[in-house]
């Protein structure tokens, strides 16, 4: 099977804005000689299938060289919860297109509240290891979080042996970072595995500065083997028209947040089925505002006895709140209001044909991970690297006009 047609196989059943049909530097990944250990591209252009599926196919359809030198087990690691449950939906979905069954590609979660299963019974088997990042980073340091003792050898023999580790989205992971780059320093000079590991970390926002660290300059490991987009996939129709997507940016007066009424007014002009979204930096700053939000939708009584109560807006948008503090029930229950318009907008277009559209307010939870394009996006100020996240979820993939 060449790596076209395992993509389109995997990416079967995917949402219209979705590409079928592999990027340049995505079919590099699976069929090159070696893999990078920093992958440098945009937001929006496909990085957790890339890696995913690029090691998939490597690790089972490659030529024979290839499939013994990858590892077995891809152990895909992240900030935040909410990225592990997207990464798992994706993975669950491609492992159905392909027609895999669990003895052929296990997919373990190690996760707080979620059950791993008993991933370490069979280390013979290809296996997808997703979770966040204080479960895996400290079973390598032989201190697994919710492990029994007797455990903590065998797992971090196993996370650090036959394995290809994917760092995503790092500019949110502190001092996890650094941490993952020690760990691997330590591999490749004073305590190398007996089966060979690799380290591999996705940003858009970061440089090769990242893998800068005392004792990697001590040994000189300060250089790394990156791969970015190259001529090819920038002249890519797709790719050219996320890179020159146009955002008009205003810096709002000092102490005048907007309004309710402001973003209900520009949604109404511009945003009939599309989605423009609200990031503020706190749980309490984004429920405050949608609680501000649904106010505003209200109609409000009359005060005199002659006057009508106002009519209320005729198809009004949907509204929801995201945030990192829900029940996992309800959690569920936004993550599907949500996926389920994306799956609907149109792929030319970018709209979802005859719907008001949707408002979302969120928290840091939307910066990273989430393949979504607003029309809209009004920000709180924030550090740099998270900016350039929020200002990715904004005409993401230049459909979105005005």
């Amino acid at each position: 099977m060449t790596y076209d047609e395992f993509f389109q196989t995997a990416m079967a059943g995917e949402a219209e804005s979705v590409s079928k049909l592999p990027y340049p530097y995505q079919s590099e990944l699976a069929t090159g000689d070696a893999w990078p250990e920093l992958l440098h591209v945009p937001t929006g252009v496909g990085k957790t299938a890339a890696t995913v599926l690029g090691w998939l196919y490597r690790r089972q359809f490659a030529a024979d060289a290839i499939r013994q030198a990858t590892p077995r087990r891809l152990v895909y690691c992240l900030p935040m919860r909410t990225l592990v449950e997207q990464t798992r939906e994706a993975c669950l979905r491609w492992r159905t297109n392909l027609g895999f069954n669990e003895e052929r590609l296990a997919i373990h979660v190690l996760m707080g509240g979620e059950d791993a299963g008993r991933w370490d019974e069979h280390p013979e088997r290809d296996a997808i290891l997703i979770g966040t990042q204080d479960m895996l980073l400290s079973r390598t340091l032989m201190r697994g979080y919710a492990a029994r003792r007797g455990k903590w050898a065998i797992e971090s023999g196993l996370l650090l042996n036959d394995t290809q580790w994917i760092f995503d989205e790092v500019q949110l992971m502190g001092n996890a970072l650094a941490t993952s780059v020690q760990v691997d320093a330590f591999g490749k000079k004073p305590w190398p595995p007996v089966i060979p590991s690799r380290f591999l970390w996705m940003s858009a926002t970061l440089g090769p500065d990242i893998l800068r660290t005392r004792d990697r300059e001590d040994w000189s490991m300060t250089t790394a083997n990156a791969l970015s987009l190259g001529d090819s996939d920038r002249q890519h129709p797709d790719i050219d028209r996320r890179l020159n997507a146009k955002k008009g940016l205003q810096v709002l007066a000092k102490g005048k947040p907007p309004s309710a009424a402001d973003v209900l007014t520009r949604h109404a002009e511009n945003g009939q089925g599309r989605i423009s979204l609200v990031v503020m930096n706190t749980v309490s700053t984004a429920k405050a505002f949608y609680a501000e939000l649904l106010a505003e939708m209200t109609p409000r009584p009359s005060k005199g006895k002659k006057k009508a109560a106002p009519a209320p807006v005729a198809q009004p948008p949907e509204v929801m709140l995201l945030h990192s503090r829900f029940r996992s029930m309800d959690r569920n229950n936004r993550m599907n209001q949500l996926l389920t318009f994306l799956n609907r907008m149109d792929r030319e277009t970018g709209a979802v044909a005859d719907h008001p559209g949707l408002i979302v307010v969120s928290t840091q939870v939307i910066e990273a991970g989430f393949d979504l394009s607003s029309v809209s996006l009004w920000s709180e100020i924030a550090p740099w690297a998270s900016v350039i996240q929020r200002l990715g979820r904004l005409n993401r993939e230049g459909r979105q006009p005005n």
